[in-house]
């Protein structure tokens, strides 16, 4: 995780803390943190003036890492005793330098109120690292118990009270031409209430019909859990904006129902 050297340094920074704890704590991504910061960043920089890079920069002796997020608190302007802005964070896949996720949300701050602006800040990085999570690592349904749905992402995603769209995956849709993923092709079955939250689970309970497996009473097609592929999506938020396989702007809106499945890292082959 870096800070862009195009945002309020001291906020950005906070910004960055907020996000690998957030990251970390999803138990889902894995932070480097040594003397290659410094590498990254110029291989930043560098995907910056020359767009994208195949081979012509590359870490040589350290640990390369998949993915770059890098982040900044940035558009701040003063309207009042109020400081409005926006945090953004971008994603790039190391191996291809393309910037393959770009979101941002709004932020509003107090002048003069340090503490508060902490508390701001970290809110939204919050909201972004779930929005970004759910992007890469769509939570899955693993199990059910007759009553409950067990959700396979915990605390620092999903809380108490949230309501979920439980939906099975039918595979993947591809572009004739080329071959690329596009995004998941994605039924709806119902929907859940998150009732209780641990370090790396949740169990929601159906609202309404879910249909097989997840027959209130029944665990008797439970094994289809393993077959085939159920994930959940909060509908607490709207989409973020995706830039799949583009180093520029131009990335289109989702509906909110579908924004947590845009196979980011799919493979296309």
């Amino acid at each position: 995780v870096l800070v862009s050297d195009d945002g309020q340094a001291d906020y950005s920074a906070l910004a960055k803390q907020s996000l690998e704890e957030a990251m970390v704590k999803s138990r889902k991504f894995a932070i480097l943190q040594d003397n290659s910061a410094g590498e990254i960043q110029r291989f930043v920089e560098t995907i910056k003036e020359r767009g994208r890079i195949e081979d012509s920069v590359r870490l040589q002796g350290i640990a390369a890492p998949e993915l770059i997020a890098v982040v900044s608190v940035r558009d701040l302007v003063r309207s009042g005793s109020r400081i409005r802005g926006k945090v953004l964070v971008d994603v790039i896949d190391y191996a291809s330098g393309q910037i393959k996720y770009r979101n941002s949300l709004d932020l509003v701050l107090r002048d003069r109120d340090d503490s508060r602006s902490r508390v701001v800040i970290e809110g939204v990085v919050s909201e972004l690292s779930r929005q970004l999570i759910a992007h890469v690592y769509p939570p899955l349904v693993v199990g059910w118990n007759g009553s409950q749905i067990t959700l396979g992402l915990g605390e620092g995603f999903f809380s108490e009270g949230d309501t979920v769209e439980i939906k099975e995956s039918l595979g993947g849709v591809r572009d004739r031409y080329t071959g690329e993923f596009l995004e998941d092709n994605l039924k709806l079955i119902c929907k859940a209430i998150v009732r209780s939250v641990s370090s790396r689970v949740s169990l929601a309970e159906p609202r309404g019909d879910c249909g097989i497996p997840f027959v209130v009473g029944s665990t008797d097609f439970v094994a289809q859990i393993e077959e085939k592929i159920f994930v959940a999506s909060r509908v607490s938020y709207s989409a973020p904006s995706s830039l799949s396989n583009s180093t520029s702007g131009g990335g289109s809106r989702r509906p909110s129902s579908s924004s947590d499945f845009g196979g980011l890292f799919k493979s296309d082959n």
